[in-house]
């Protein structure tokens, strides 16, 4: 009954008071009442959260509470299984190092083995190759081949050039000296010689001498120096089998040389202690020098003749000691001596090999030498003489 009497009274209270009238638009009315309304739910949203954060606070903290523990026992464990791996893994590392490195040397090894051998092989190769490359102006004793010597003169028409023709075992000698003029004739344009001077003779070999037939128009020309040179020749070509006399055969029944007149035969011998040098950078040839000894003969072989395109077969920087012991020539290197591998001390032993043997040795020793081979040649051992001087290979 209270609470009738009390609703009726607030329905009598409003009724009695004053009329308001509004006239703000129906649209707009509702969107200011949208817009508090708004408002109010974003306060009520942000009171909501202002209540929540001290409750949300809360529970984390019991959950760090909580979990610390657990969580720091966890970290331990897992820093105890990380130094156990590491220490496994450290171990294997270690393990698999030490095999690595054995591997490695062992690798290294036999790399240092192959290059080792490599480097040998291309010592040896280059040893091979350098010896190919050096030019001998020698031929040593040989059962395979025959020789026959020729000879001609330098341009000054002073020395012999001898030249030695290898031809077949088997082949005649006497029918290549009858065309040695062509063989001559088809080297001769590089060697910047003379005139071959025996030019459509025909040779028969005897025994101990040679039938020479040089024609009807042969002549040597005027002067001392052509016989010279004429006689040096002959005695070149053929003293080496033991021929020592030379027959002419012409109408005139003989020949005609020079001061010496006309002469039917003439005897031949090669000029002895001969100096073995350097002629145009192409033959080996003999100069004359018999009263040298042959210590002053090494010595001589040191000199130049420069006017006649003669070198030096002896380097100035090498010294020579002079032994001898019956047909053995025995030379020392002195200490001061510089020497190599190379093509003029190639050239110095055959030069002194040839000298030697112009002295009557049969062979020569070198000692000292800071080589043991040269070329072709074992310094440690005597070197026999050679055969010829200035080879040329026409065999076929």
């Amino acid at each position: 009954m209270r609470r009738n009497e009390e609703h009726q009274e607030i329905i009598d209270g409003l009724q009695n008071m004053p009329k308001i009238k509004d006239n703000t638009d129906k649209n707009m009315l509702y969107n200011r009442i949208s817009l508090e309304m708004s408002n109010t739910r974003v306060i009520e949203n942000r009171f909501r959260k202002k209540k929540l954060v001290p409750i949300l606070v809360t529970i984390l903290t019991a959950l760090i509470i909580v979990l610390v523990p657990f969580m720091l026992k966890t970290e331990d464990q897992v820093k105890q299984n990380d130094k156990q791996f590491s220490e496994i893994e450290m171990e294997t590392n270690f393990d698999r190092n030490e095999e690595s490195i054995v591997m490695e040397n062992s690798d290294r090894d036999q790399e240092s083995g192959e290059a080792a051998t490599n480097y040998s092989e291309e010592v040896n190769e280059i040893k091979i190759n350098m010896e190919d490359s050096l030019n001998s102006f020698i031929i040593q004793g040989s059962s395979t081949s025959k020789i026959v010597y020729g000879a001609i003169p330098d341009l000054g028409k002073q020395y012999i050039i001898p030249v030695s023709f290898i031809v077949d075992q088997d082949a005649s000698v006497e029918e290549y000296y009858n065309e040695l003029e062509n063989y001559i004739k088809n080297v001769d344009v590089e060697w910047a010689t003379n005139d071959y001077m025996l030019a459509n003779a025909s040779f028969q070999l005897k025994e101990s001498d040679v039938i020479i037939d040089l024609g009807d128009n042969f002549s040597i020309g005027a002067g001392s120096t052509n016989a010279y040179i004429f006689e040096q020749m002959l005695a070149t070509m053929f003293t080496p089998y033991g021929i020592n006399k030379a027959v002419f055969e012409s109408k005139h029944h003989g020949v005609e040389l020079g001061p010496f007149g006309v002469i039917e035969e003439l005897s031949l011998s090669k000029e002895d202690d001969s100096i073995y040098k350097l002629y145009n950078n192409q033959f080996l040839i003999p100069i004359p020098n018999s009263n040298l000894s042959i210590h002053d003969a090494m010595s001589e072989m040191k000199m130049e003749q420069e006017g006649f395109n003669i070198s030096q077969t002896v380097p100035d920087e090498v010294q020579l000691s002079v032994e001898s012991s019956d047909e053995l020539l025995l030379l020392t290197l002195e200490e001061e001596s510089t020497i190599g591998h190379d093509q003029e001390v190639m050239t110095m032993i055959e030069a002194i090999l040839m000298t030697a043997k112009s002295y009557g040795y049969q062979s020569v020793q070198f000692r000292n030498f800071p080589v043991n081979q040269i070329g072709p040649y074992d310094i440690t051992k005597p070197i026999p003489v050679p055969k010829a001087v200035n080879p040329v290979d026409i065999r076929n």
